[in-house]
């Protein structure tokens, strides 16, 4: 390998931004965690520093070693060490690595709409849970809305590419949301040019979603904002 081939492998390493989806949740388990002030922090830097070696060593492999005019996939990567099994070991690992971001990201959710219907009487049948303490009640609604989106994928009516394109613009809008309460609350003027900067990029990205995406977004903001029952508006009243 030669000296351009390893600068190739770097730009393309500023893609790994998007490996923080997922990290944002991890506050939604605190009341599950023994000892949180201890367990989260340390968890979380182990998890960070193993996720980043491998998602650095992967990326850097596969921009790295691509030939001129060629492709190459990651089963490419690991090829070498598992031979014919390349392919069947990335894709076991790929689908329970998947299964594993859905429990995940729908457990924290769950939590965190059971949480907020409990700070609002509006919200109670949102906050009802069963013995063991899950937010069932929310589960089941989260269910529900899946179940419809997947019956209007069937029939149609959706593309997959428009439902990869609210759940990007969401996450974005929800990335938003997170980055405006570190502002406002983060006493740090580094942190807080740092989140604006942030803030403005994630704009940007946002404004390349697809118009009604927008407008659903706007519609959404609108109501929870002016309804004087939601959640957002007692927080603002007290």
């Amino acid at each position: 390998m030669n000296r351009r081939n390893f600068l190739a492998g770097l730009p393309p390493l500023l893609l790994l931004f998007w490996a923080i989806i997922g990290w944002e949740v991890v506050g939604n388990y605190t009341m599950d965690v023994r000892n949180p002030d201890k367990t989260i922090p340390r968890a979380t830097l182990i998890a960070v520093g193993i996720i980043s070696s491998v998602y650095g060593l992967v990326a850097w492999a596969m921009t790295a070693l691509l030939p001129t005019g060629g492709t190459v996939a990651v089963t490419d990567v690991v090829n070498s060490l598992l031979r014919n099994a390349a392919s069947f070991v990335v894709m076991i690992t790929t689908t329970v690595l998947c299964v594993c971001t859905y429990l995940m990201i729908i457990g924290a959710v769950i939590r965190l709409i059971a949480s907020l219907a409990e700070q609002n009487s509006a919200g109670t049948f949102l906050a009802r849970r069963n013995t063991h303490g899950a937010p069932v009640t929310a589960l089941l609604t989260l269910v529900a809305i899946q179940g419809v989106s997947l019956l209007l994928l069937q029939q149609r009516v959706l593309s997959l590419e428009e439902c990869v394109a609210i759940a990007n613009a969401f996450f974005l809008a929800n990335a938003l949301l997170g980055i405006g309460a570190a502002i406002r609350l983060l006493p740090s003027r580094i942190l807080q040019l740092t989140g604006t900067m942030l803030a403005v990029a994630f704009m940007t990205l946002l404004s390349f979603s697809s118009i009604w995406v927008l407008i659903l977004l706007s519609c959404i903001t609108f109501l929870v904002i002016g309804n004087p029952r939601s959640l957002w508006s007692t927080g603002l009243n007290k």
